[in-house]
Formats: C-alpha cells, structure tokens, sequence
C-alpha cells in the first residue's frame, strides 16, 4: 500500500497487478492512476528567474567550451606542424639515401652486365650472383630479425587458427 496516499480502486488494481506480475496490466493501471494526480501550476514568472538565474552559467560553459575547443584546435595544428617538418626532415635524408644507392646499384650493375656479356653470360654464373646478392640482403641482423619476427607471427597466427577452427567445429557438432 502506498503510505499516506489515496487507496482508492486505481491505486488498488495498479498494486493487486503488480503483484501477480501482469506487466502490461500494471502499466496501464499505472497510467490510469498517474493521469488522475492533480497538477499543480508553476509559479507564474518561474520560467523567466530560472533563465535569468543560470545565464551566466550558461554563458560560463559557451566560453569553457569555446576555449577548450581552440586550445584543442591550437593543440592539433602544433602537432601537425611538428610531425609535418619531423617528415619532411626524415623523408629529405631517405630520398638522399635512396637516389645515392640507386645509382650505386645501377653503376654496379652496367658494369657486372658488360663483363658477364665481356666473358659469355653463364646461368650458372647469374644465378650465383642473384643467390648472393639475396643472401647478402638476408644476413644482416634486421632483416634477420624482421625474418624471424615474420616467421614467429605466422606460426601464432596459424596455431590461434587452429584453435577457432576446433572451437568451431565443437559448437558445430553439438
């Protein structure tokens, strides 16, 4: 019972549908009821004071998040400035590098191919210098760690395959 309230028939068929734990029945019950509670009218002027009241308030929390949407903004630019002009530094010194090397490998390479052509073009010859020149690229300690690395997340890839697939084909079974 609801203390101190009105027992009248809504409220009992409301409470009774509760009870029994008709849900729908409780609802409308409850509806019913809560539209028969009187309304009691605002004060008049009310809605005026309470918006004179927190306008500074409101105008406190436009200029925060004003604020704090330039500094984010001032924050972001920075940044993008900073990694902009850490790359562009970065990718200057790798184009330098690239260009120096390439022309490196292809002087090396018109001289191999004219003594190859020079003394007669071996298969055997050719694919001894293409087999040292991989196995030089592979020895050295990054790209034999990048290799192993490689090789290490594969063999974790295949093993959690494995398992999702057994998992899978329980769940199928049953």
């Amino acid at each position: 019972m609801l203390p101190g309230g009105d027992q009248g028939p809504q409220t009992a068929r409301w409470l009774t549908a509760e009870a029994r734990g008709h849900d729908l029945e409780a609802e409308a019950a409850f509806a019913l009821l809560w539209r028969s509670v009187p309304r009691e009218a605002a004060a008049s002027g009310l809605e005026a004071r309470i918006w004179r009241a927190t306008r500074r308030a409101r105008l406190s929390r436009k200029l925060l998040s004003l604020l704090r949407s330039s500094a984010a903004a001032a924050a972001l630019l920075g940044l993008s400035g900073l990694v902009l002009y850490v790359a562009a530094g970065v990718l200057t010194a790798l184009a330098g590098r690239l260009v120096t090397g390439s022309i490196m490998w292809l002087m090396r390479g018109f001289v191999w191919v004219t003594i190859a052509f020079t003394e007669g073009l071996d298969t055997w010859s050719l694919l001894a210098r293409v087999g040292g020149a991989v196995s030089a690229a592979i020895v050295t300690p990054r790209a034999t760690t990048a290799l192993i690395l490689t090789e290490l997340v594969g063999a974790m890839a295949f093993y959690v395959l494995n398992r999702v697939l057994a998992r899978e084909k329980k769940e199928i079974r049953s």
